[in-house]
């Protein structure tokens, strides 16, 4: 998305830094209003998923439901306009803060193999860095609904999860992005660097686990993620000691 609007890929998503640099130019009104519209409709579908759970009749069930799924389109629908609006918007040299544009003649493919590269240097800083000061450190390849598993997605998630949407920049770039960072991933664990592939653990889960059509998980899946990082971390601290011993 970074390159799509012309911005450096290593930073922040342009959904996050082009709201913040409107703000910081006082540039209230468009943004501002769209950030706050973002923020306000997240929180009544998670407000509507929470409810969800204290239903005690299908009815009940059925309407938070639909009402979770509403906030969640109004959601997406904010979003898209947020980033739509950064396309042609106010960054300019003369303001207060400014990103320098990019290039973006590079194809998918390059934009993919500076996207790993981005990922894997940082992963190997992080390593080194910390591994010089004996402390430990972990990291994970997270689930992600465009990367495909041998997970079956019900057709309540879809509606949620999946962007249906021949422009869907997601399902284009996930599947051999996600593949050529595990490909670098496996290379490091086999030197002995701490850094797993979590992209199965929902394969056992039949319930909804995603809460928007981007990447972000429910309260569920977000059980299910910490809880394999927390055991697997265990696990790893507890035979680093038993070798020390």
């Amino acid at each position: 998305m970074n390159y799509e609007y012309a911005v450096e890929p290593s930073s922040p998503s342009v959904v996050i830094m082009g709201g913040l640099i409107s703000l910081a130019n006082k540039d209230y009104s468009t943004d501002l209003e769209l950030t706050l519209a973002i923020v306000d409709s997240k929180k009544k579908s998670r407000a509507a998923e929470m409810q969800m759970g204290e239903c005690r009749i299908a009815s009940c069930y059925t309407y938070m439901q639909l009402k979770k799924n509403y906030y969640m389109r109004v959601y997406t629908r904010h979003v898209n306009k947020k980033v739509s609006n950064r396309k042609g918007g106010d960054n300019n040299e003369s303001s207060l803060v400014y990103m320098g544009k990019i290039n973006r003649g590079a194809d998918m493919a390059a934009r993919e193999s500076q996207a790993v590269s981005i990922w894997a240097n940082s992963f190997l800083l992080m390593h080194q860095t910390l591994k010089a000061r004996g402390i430990p450190f972990f990291s994970f390849v997270q689930p992600n609904q465009y990367y495909p598993t041998a997970r079956v997605m019900s057709a309540e998630e879809k509606a949620v999860a999946i962007l249906e949407n021949k422009n869907n920049e997601f399902q284009e770039t996930i599947p051999s992005g996600y593949a050529r960072i595990l490909t670098e991933a496996s290379k490091y664990r086999e030197l002995g660097m701490p850094v797993y592939d979590a992209t199965r653990i929902f394969d056992a889960y039949s319930y909804t686990l995603y809460a928007d059509n981007c990447c972000h998980y429910n309260d569920k899946g977000n059980h299910i993620l910490a809880e394999y990082i927390g055991k697997t971390m265990i696990q790893a601290l507890e035979a680093t000691r038993q070798t020390v011993e």
